[in-house]
């Protein structure tokens, strides 16, 4: 790349990573072998958000101009996205591979078939600002706004499920944990909280079950690990800093912090 890289995805298997830089190209790695075997067209404005589908190899760009590409495997072109205006801050495959989720500058959330291109549905996320971040898990949709907005909607038909009060701060990351009984939100005031967001729950707390709060800095990454992890259920971040946090996400207690290594 000719710029900094603005965003990364890794493949199905791990051993492809797709990467997106401020020179508007993105490139297909060969993890293993740190080798590129693809780069795709230069796109005309500049990549905000890539996405890997886990089903097939798909992938995705999101950029400035409110369009969402998706190439095939090969590299090739398959479909453009055409109904934001504005950039794409975010975009996410569903589990199964049908579906892709995105996030725009234009406050809309958008559910999109991928074998025809179409929007399943759309809605607003708040009052103002954009949404930052997307995240779906099964039958389930988190966004999170500029506005402090967080939010979870129906997958399917773009229902709204639930709305939480609004945030200390814009929310910068979402992500749900694997069962999808719990939802981790990364905000611009340098906080993590978990909330409790288990289905089987008629009402939501307002607050969240845990918060972390520290002197990191603001979280650009945020993961849950696999269910069933060696060492216990952890919830990482990427943080400004240039640091990994790792905090055990049962309690709020940081179990460790190492700083990221720069490649040149």
């Amino acid at each position: 790349h000719a710029g900094n890289v603005i965003a990364v995805a890794f493949g199905p298997k791990g051993d492809r990573l797709l990467s997106a830089s401020a020179d508007r190209t993105a490139r297909l790695w060969d993890v293993p072998n740190q080798e590129t075997i693809k780069v795709l067209p230069a796109h005309p404005a500049d990549i905000i958000s890539v996405a890997f589908n886990s089903a097939d190899g798909l992938m995705a760009t999101g950029c400035k101009d409110g369009l969402i590409r998706l190439w095939e495997a090969d590299g090739s072109l398959r479909l453009v996205l055409d109904e934001h205006v504005g950039e794409i801050n975010d975009i996410v495959f569903s589990a199964d591979g049908r579906r892709l989720v995105s996030g725009g500058s234009d406050r809309k959330v958008i559910v999109w078939d991928i074998a025809t291109g179409d929007a399943v549905w759309r809605n607003l996320q708040g009052e103002k600002g954009g949404v930052h971040s997307v995240a779906i898990n099964g039958d389930r949709i988190a966004s999170a706004g500029i506005d402090r907005s967080l939010r979870l909607w129906d997958a399917h038909d773009g229902k709204p499920l639930h709305r939480f009060p609004p945030l200390p701060s814009q929310a910068l990351r979402v992500a749900f944990r694997g069962d999808g009984k719990r939802l981790a939100v990364a905000c611009g005031d340098k906080t993590i909280g978990i909330w409790d967001i288990d289905p089987a729950r008629k009402t939501f707390a307002d607050e969240p079950l845990f918060l972390f709060r520290g002197t990191f800095d603001k979280a650009r990454g945020l993961a849950f690990s696999p269910a069933g992890a060696s060492r216990g259920e952890r919830l990482a971040a990427v943080t400004l800093d240039g640091v990994l946090r790792l905090w055990n996400a049962n309690h709020a207690m940081e179990s460790r912090a190492c700083d990221l290594p720069t490649f040149g």
